[in-house]
């Protein structure tokens, strides 16, 4: 798991992608789970 100190959601993204090295092309999206939306949101990308 990532580090308990984190203060946000893209903190700890920021933790975990870092090591993968990725280019300036590629993205990153952060769906949270408790948008009252985020399934409707979700749907739009698949």
């Amino acid at each position: 798991m990532t580090d308990p100190g984190h203060l946000s959601g893209t903190d700890r993204i920021a933790e975990v992608a870092r090591p993968l090295e990725l280019s300036d092309d590629d993205v990153v999206v952060n769906i949270q789970g408790d948008q009252p939306k985020g399934q409707e949101y979700v749907s739009i990308f698949w």
